[in-house]
């Protein structure tokens, strides 16, 4: 009796050693840069209310943050790849894997990811040679009007992900936008894949509006993927990030009602550096103050695009040829490389700014801000406070006089740490060199020029 036990035991454990040994296949192949790709937790962030200043995430990042290389001090969560530098996508270029390799090249030190819109016509290749290069891909499958192509899409996907070259799948990119498929037929198409390729998160990209009127598709996604193109709807460039910013809260509020804590992707901003309202000025602007944006609240999104397609003028006008953060010859642009240098804000004179006009300085017992246009780890901020009948006083004490400035431009400083700071009525900050010392206020009368004259940046509020 023994021996049929031991028997009954080894088959159990042979079958459980075959499923284990299949699904290490796929996360190994997926985890070639740093980790396998996250799953979102649908349980663990609450819903966003529109504040107009403060975003929190929308669940962990994505894709695996790992350390930048040497030449780039800062690397953007992702950017959508195309390889059609001379033609247009629609002739179904063939693109070979040399190509898509050689591209990939210039473009990895920049990102941890890619994405792509389809899979045929030799994109099979990008999640392999995206992982070779250390970056995760979140793969497409190009889906319209055509019944026979979207299946040869999808069936190009399903093997793509089954060799474990794929960390996301993306089933169509606004297909209900642009009406050639409804719901029902697009989520038969992201159920086809889950049931081939269970172990890969999928999702389909649309844009806001469409997402708020298919909460099914919402529902039904791994992760909710959303465009944002403030520059296709005609908002001004000052106003753009903004706008995306306040698009993604309406979106993030919308998803909490259903989809508690589920991850929020932006899967397409960008802006034209050509052609009407675009500019390399705008596409400087718009990248530099975005970036920023989404690096305060940690909001994962791709970047439209990363080379300028000059084949698509012919079809989209002059504007579509230049959404590339390179261009033709795979040079980056002039001015997007302060970004990529750890630069928050972009292009400008230094700036440091108080989160609130005047805090209340009794709970929470912290001062906040930000700064813009430096590289963080570069500066710190020194805060003093007046207390009437006292004087200035630096904080948080003379033994800690500098408060350090995280990667995405915030500080925080202990403001409360004496009986008298609550009675405070003047508040000045100064953004300042990491190795500077600065004046060690104890009731002074005044602050000194020095300070004044060794800080790039500075600012003052008072209690009214």
């Amino acid at each position: 009796m023994h021996w049929k036990v031991f028997l009954l035991c080894l088959l159990v454990a042979l079958l459980l050693a075959n499923c284990s040994t299949q699904k290490l296949n796929v996360d190994t192949a997926s985890a070639q840069t740093t980790t396998s790709f996250i799953t979102p937790s649908h349980n663990s962030t609450p819903t966003i209310q529109a504040t107009g200043t403060l975003l929190p995430t929308m669940g962990s990042t994505v894709f695996p943050k790992s350390t930048p290389t040497p030449a780039v001090g800062y690397r953007i969560y992702g950017v959508i790849f195309g390889p059609y530098l001379t033609e247009y996508p629609a002739h179904r270029a063939f693109t070979s894997e040399e190509e898509i390799r050689r591209l990939m090249k210039i473009i990895a030190p920049y990102t941890y990811g890619i994405r792509t819109y389809g899979c045929g016509a030799g994109l099979n290749k990008a999640g392999k040679v995206a992982h070779e290069l250390g970056m995760q891909i979140a793969a497409g499958a190009w889906l319209g009007k055509d019944l026979y192509s979207n299946g040869e899409e999808i069936n190009c996907l399903i093997k793509m992900a089954q060799a474990g070259d794929v960390d996301l799948a993306v089933i169509g990119n606004e297909a209900l936008q642009r009406k050639d498929l409804t719901e029902k037929e697009l989520l038969a198409y992201i159920d086809r894949f889950r049931e081939e390729v269970p172990w890969v998160p999928v999702t389909s990209a649309e844009t806001r509006a469409v997402l708020l009127d298919h909460p099914g598709l919402v529902r039904t996604e791994d992760i909710v993927s959303v465009n944002l193109y403030p520059y296709s709807e005609n908002i001004g460039i000052q106003d753009a990030a903004g706008k995306a910013e306040e698009w993604y809260v309406e979106l993030s509020n919308f998803v909490g009602r259903f989809s508690y804590g589920k991850q929020i992707i932006i899967t397409g901003t960008g802006w034209p550096s050509c052609g009407e309202n675009g500019s390399l000025g705008h596409e400087n602007f718009y990248f530099g103050s975005f970036v920023s944006m989404t690096r305060a609240w940690d909001i994962p999104f791709f970047w439209f695009e990363a080379f300028d397609e000059p084949g698509t003028v012919n079809v989209e006008g002059e504007a579509g040829s230049c959404w590339g953060l390179w261009d033709q010859n795979g040079e980056l642009k002039k001015g997007l490389d302060f970004v990529f240098t750890g630069v928050v804000g972009g292009h400008g004179e230094p700036e440091i700014e108080i989160k609130d006009p005047f805090p209340g300085m009794s709970d929470p017992d912290f001062l906040s801000g930000y700064v813009s246009h430096v590289v963080p780890q570069d500066y710190r901020v020194v805060v003093y406070v007046y207390i009437p009948g006292s004087g200035w006083w630096i904080k948080p004490n003379p033994d800690s006089p500098l408060t350090e400035i995280d990667r995405t431009g915030w500080w925080t400083c202990p403001i409360i740490t004496a009986k008298d700071d609550a009675q405070a009525t003047k508040i000045e900050v100064f953004l300042v060199p990491k190795d500077y010392s600065p004046p060690l206020a104890a009731a002074w009368e005044m602050l000194p020029q020095e300070i004044y004259d060794q800080s790039v940046a500075n600012t003052a509020t008072s209690k009214r």
